[in-house]
């Protein structure tokens, strides 16, 4: 059964949620068992893309995985403002997840990240990575600002504004300059197997983003487009494909 935890950052009242979720099938041949952990988009939540981390994390533990998922501060049930979201404290969280995943005594880890998370999951792959799971990777950091928050005009007009309203959401103006400012991705070379599933309909990441990814070098890249999926790939049909992809994965690779 899946356990709400609270991870500290070390101040009063800081915190950052998460659910752990044990495997519910036991695996008699493998006694280190790897903790998939898995990082949302911004703006989103540990929830987003009707739960799709949920359905995964029910996959994962079937499989005889334990899972975590959590929220970024400002995101979800953490702690602090969603205007005060900035990519320094994501990379800050993460670190804060994985040393708290080493403190518990968990070897390896299999990095999940859709969106944003996809692209932290890639700068935090260590020598403990098993295995990539990425969904919808948002690797250029600028022309997603440039394209999603229209920033050529945005400065003109808001420059005085801590934040600007996008779809309901808070986009602090903060993370939007250090999107504008994110040097290009330099991708090292991977000795896990990677996969990687995109929309070619999606509107929020676009498809091209995944150009930037074919030159990776990985034990294994498997790249899967699907031609009439949105974004999150809500479509059950892409939903069935993902968790067989997935499955013949952790077959092979765990």
């Amino acid at each position: 059964m899946r356990k709400p935890i609270e991870i500290s950052t070390g101040t009063e009242d800081d915190h950052i949620s998460a659910l752990l979720s044990p495997p519910t099938e036991i695996r008699p041949d493998q006694t280190d068992l790897p903790l998939v952990v898995m990082a949302h988009h911004f703006p989103g939540t540990k929830e987003s893309h009707d739960d799709l981390f949920g359905d995964l994390e029910f996959l994962f533990n079937t499989s005889g995985l334990p899972s975590l998922r959590f929220d970024f501060r400002g995101c979800g049930q953490s702690s602090g403002r969603q205007e005060h979201f900035t990519l320094a404290r994501a990379r800050e969280d993460f670190d804060l997840v994985l040393h708290w995943a080493k403190k518990k005594g968990y070897k390896n880890i299999i990095l999940v990240g859709e969106g944003l998370g996809a692209r932290l999951a890639l700068e935090k792959t260590g020598d403990n990575t098993m295995m990539l799971l990425l969904f919808w990777p948002l690797i250029d950091l600028p022309d997603y600002a440039k394209r999603h928050f229209d920033t050529e005009n945005l400065f003109k007009t808001d420059g005085s504004a801590d934040f600007i309203m996008i779809d309901r959401n808070k986009i602090g103006m903060h993370m939007i300059g250090e999107m504008l400012d994110s040097p290009p991705f330099v991708f090292p070379k991977l000795e896990i197997p990677v996969l990687i599933q995109h929309g070619a309909q999606d509107t929020v990441v676009p498809v091209e983003q995944l150009d930037l990814l074919k030159g990776m070098e990985a034990r294994r890249l498997d790249i899967t487009t699907y031609q009439d999926g949105g974004h999150g790939l809500p479509d059950p049909r892409h939903r069935k494909m993902i968790f067989f992809h997935i499955g013949q994965f952790l077959e092979k690779y765990t």
